[in-house]
């Protein structure tokens, strides 16, 4: 599973949070510098098929902090 994100007008160091939906954020992805307006992608790792996530990007520079919405996932069930 990928996810998919992009910075603000300032770019800075960005990541996912993650976690099963109504656990929280307890789960992230790798820190990435990027750019302004670059988009970047994470790549979770140890998801479960049959799971419900929850994730939303990160970034931070030195201006602030800002956290994305958060959206959920569904991992289908392997057969």
């Amino acid at each position: 599973m990928g996810v998919h994100g992009w910075s603000n007008s300032d770019g800075g160091d960005a990541w996912f949070e993650w976690g099963e939906q109504g656990a929280g954020f307890s789960d992230y992805t790798e820190l990435r510098r990027v750019d302004p307006y670059e988009t970047f992608t994470g790549n979770p790792i140890g998801e479960q098929s049959g799971v419900t996530y929850e994730y939303r990007a990160v970034l931070v520079n030195d201006y602030a902090k800002s956290e994305g919405a958060t959206r959920t996932v569904s991992l289908s069930p392997r057969n």
